[in-house]
């Protein structure tokens, strides 16, 4: 299928000029669009043709009846898609680059002559602001991304429809009569149809919500303009908070030198997640990618490489064999694994995100702070607002919001990977039988049908079984390292409240059980030597509290 890094590569910069919807557009364009595309989806379709059995020997009957039933393969279809959704998007990116070299050439003119007319869209460092004529033709290009994405969606149903059909009748010429032609793997292509057909969906409602996004976003500004004074906001353009920072950035570009069938695309983003993790995620980082990504790649694909290839029954009855092993494997063990490790990693995603999107609200908030101090007079005193999750450096505290959201992931990628064991249970078992008894039409009897290296497989299957154990035991882990953390911190916070000079005595009634009890308190704080007093102070304390 080639490589998508001239793709990546332009995508990559559309980032910088993006709302926080449309990067959540962009991550779900390559990791659930091209990533399955290349990870899963095009190996599927691989031996389309080839394997497609039609029950008659005419010459040119098998390759008209399979152009009359897919005038264009899914793959291709699929990437056209792709290419056609991203193109309003790289149009705007070329409006917005326009701009800027537009506006860099007005400051080099304005340097060496007065001019009335001022940098509207963009600053110095390129940073720009939608509004204007590219707020127009942002949303313009969204349009045309909701009517193509919807184009696409309704082609695919007159086309195909959303379920691959095992058996085609065809009575085109040169076919003698009307023969019954027999897909390959049929329900594992319609999973993958379905799976294409939600993304599609997802991406028409993200767009949809960016639109209003920026009508919300729209009508707020008209407020604040109204409230703070014109000159305010001219002294101030947009400044590097508004720009995602190296840590920032979802990192596609990361992948351009990667092939459809890499995992570099997820890799750069989960590796940005170990930043704002927990020792133990780092280690579930660990997992992932070494036993599960790599040995996935290195070893598991090669020995699945032959599955339907070497799937062998005793009868010639055509189409018998592809339709036993749709039914023996609805999804290959290496597809299955691959929807496993992105279903499981997408909640640390959606967690990176909402990191994301702390971290570049807590700047625009610093950057307001420091508005307000150079347009607040000398000596005033005001209420700020300090940021509550991040240093100045981009530094995460996990904590409050972004504790529960962490909790939450957690609790998700434990539900997500019990659900796919418990699915691989029910759809193969954890043992490769060499063996399988078929008896499904078209195959005049019971069959029988041997697998290739069904021990070696075997071996495959336990270790990723016992490598999803791992992940969810160190999830389990994790979910309680953390609320031991939480309470111990909690506990601590409480203890700090009695030993800290910062809260002598004087604390709530509660505290006290009686009159001697806050004496024999003061006296061991005496000789701790936390108070630095004597026994006076404790013995005038016990004559006001009784009263004298």
């Amino acid at each position: 299928m080639g490589d998508w890094g001239f793709l990546s590569s332009l995508l990559d910069k559309v980032q910088s000029h993006s709302t926080v919807v449309g990067k959540v557009w962009l991550s779900v364009l390559f990791i659930f669009r091209i990533m399955i595309l290349g990870a899963g989806a095009e190996k599927v379709w691989g031996d389309e043709q080839s394997k497609m059995i039609c029950n008659t020997k005419q010459p040119g009957c098998k390759n008209v009846c399979y152009d009359h039933a897919f005038p264009i393969s899914h793959i291709r279809f699929w990437v056209l898609q792709i290419i056609f959704v991203s193109a309003p998007t790289l149009i705007y990116l070329g409006h917005v680059i326009h701009v800027i070299n537009k506006e860099n050439k007005l400051r080099e003119y304005m340097k060496t002559h007065s001019s009335s007319k001022v940098p509207k869209y963009s600053d110095e460092k390129g940073h720009i602001k939608i509004k204007g004529n590219l707020l127009g033709n942002y949303m313009i290009s969204i349009f045309f991304r909701i009517v193509l994405e919807v184009a696409f969606i309704v082609g695919q149903y007159y086309l195909y429809g959303f379920i691959m059909d095992p058996m085609i009748a065809c009575s085109r010429a040169p076919c003698p009569f009307t023969v019954e032609c027999y897909m390959s793997r049929p329900t594992e292509k319609t999973i993958f149809i379905i799976f294409m057909l939600v993304v599609s969906c997802v991406s028409v409602l993200l767009n949809v919500v960016e639109i209003f996004y920026l009508i919300c976003c729209r009508s707020s500004r008209q407020k604040f303009k109204k409230t703070v004074p014109s000159s305010a906001i001219a002294i101030h353009p947009r400044s590097n908070g508004d720009i995602p920072s190296k840590n920032e950035k979802l990192g596609l570009h990361d992948a351009s030198q990667s092939t459809m069938g890499d995992w570099e695309i997820l890799s750069s983003l989960l590796d940005k997640v170990q930043s704002h993790s927990t020792v133990i995620g780092k280690i579930w980082m660990s997992v992932l990618f070494l036993f599960r990504i790599m040995v996935l790649g290195a070893g598991a694909e090669n020995v699945w490489k032959d599955e339907q290839k070497h799937f062998t029954c005793n009868t010639k009855q055509p189409g018998c064999e592809n339709v036993c092993y749709d039914w023996t494997f609805p999804i290959s063990h290496i597809r299955f694994w691959v929807l496993q490790i992105i279903f499981v990693s997408t909640p640390t995603l959606i967690y990176l995100g909402h990191v994301l999107h702390v971290i570049h609200k807590e700047k625009k908030l610093r950057e307001k702070n420091k508005l307000r101090e150079q347009m607040s007079s000398p000596g005033s005193n005001h209420l700020v607002k300090l940021p509550k999750y991040t240093d100045d450096k981009g530094k995460v505290k996990i904590k409050g919001s972004l504790l529960g959201s962490y909790l939450t992931q957690l609790v998700f990628k434990i539900i997500i990977e019990g659900a796919f064991i418990v699915g691989q249970y029910y759809l193969y078992g954890f043992i490769m039988v060499p063996m399988f008894p078929c008896s499904m039409k078209p195959c005049p009897f019971t069959v029988e049908c041997y697998m290739s290296r069904p021990t070696e497989k075997t071996i495959f299957i336990i270790f990723m079984l016992v490598v999803a154990c791992v992940s969810l035991l160190l999830n389990f882990i994790e979910v309680f390292y953390l609320i031991c953390t939480r309470v111990k911190c909690g506990s601590r916070a409480k203890s700090q409240k009695i030993t800290v000079a910062e809260y002598p005595a004087g604390l709530p009634g509660n505290r006290w059980q009686n009159i001697d009890y806050a004496l024999n308190q003061n006296k061991l704080n005496f000789e701790l030597g936390s108070l630095g007093g004597n026994l006076d102070g404790a013995k005038e304390e016990k004559r006001l509290m009784s009263g004298q």
